[in-house]
């Protein structure tokens, strides 16, 4: 009788232990390292995974001759976290494609990301490339740029996330090319963008994940010989003020969007 307890009590034990793995493996969020500027996928790092990961902003950065090697290819990682999530302590799993190492042993081992972390990944052909990590328990809301009167999606961006989105509010407006004979440039193509906010959601200081299409690319609007600057996912911005982007489409167009947040309710 004794055995046939043991026996029983061995295989619930099992089954509650084959259950519990598969659940941890279902609530595992893995990610891999995508830029969203330019669309390219880290060819080094198969994905990086954590339970409470939620999402990630990816950039890559390429090296630039006229700095002699000083400008290293880097990628810089932001890994956004379930709420609550304590990322000063830091476990996520890294899985590296074949012939690929990383210094310091950061798979599994426990970091604060919230200062970011360096890692250094030497490549198969023995090429060096380096990752800054960075995480928040932040959760993000993405959006998607579809016209509120029209239905119309743009296909140039293809999300704009942040945390603490409550609604938005989007129109498109396209050029009149017989605008009383004033050239098109006066009425370009553009999208007005209007992001609520949570109440108490600091609008001065906002940092969006801009996900753009394959082959596009952003700037901010500047004036007559004011500099270019390329709109990075994840940099702050003020959107009280209202915020300014020119995007070059893929096929060469030229699109423009005006985008302002509010913390308030809908009016």
């Amino acid at each position: 009788m004794k055995s046939k307890i043991f026996k029983l009590l061995a295989i619930l034990f099992l089954l509650v232990g084959g259950f519990a793995c598969k659940n941890d493996n279902d609530k595992m969020g893995s990610i891999k390292i995508q830029c969203n500027i330019t669309g390219t996928v880290d060819p080094n790092i198969a994905s990086i995974a954590h339970p409470d990961l939620v999402n990630a902003v990816c950039c890559e950065y390429q090296p630039d001759p006229i700095y002699d090697g000083k400008n290293p290819h880097r990628w810089t990682i932001t890994l956004f976290m379930a709420k609550g999530t304590d990322c000063t302590k830091l476990a996520p799993i890294i899985t590296l494609s074949p012939g690929s190492t990383i210094t310091p042993a950061v798979s599994g081992a426990v970091h604060d990301y919230t200062k970011g972390v360096d890692w250094t990944l030497t490549a198969p052909d023995g090429s060096t490339v380096f990752y800054t990590v960075f995480a928040s328990d932040n959760n993000i809301v993405s959006i998607k740029i579809q016209c509120n009167a029209t239905g119309v999606v743009d296909p140039n961006i293809v999300s704009i996330a942040l945390p603490n989105i409550v609604h938005a509010l989007i129109y498109e407006h396209t050029p009149y090319p017989n605008y009383g004979g004033i050239p098109e440039c006066w009425s370009p193509h553009e999208w007005w963008i209007t992001l609520f906010m949570e109440k108490g959601t600091d609008c001065t200081r906002l940092a969006p994940i801009i996900t753009l299409a394959l082959g596009a690319t952003m700037t901010l609007e500047s004036g007559p010989g004011e500099p270019i600057t390329p709109v990075v996912p994840g940099t702050v911005y003020d959107f009280t003020k209202g915020v300014h982007w020119r995007l070059t489409a893929p096929d060469g167009s030229t699109v423009f969007y005006s985008v302002r947040a509010y913390n308030r309710e809908i009016p």
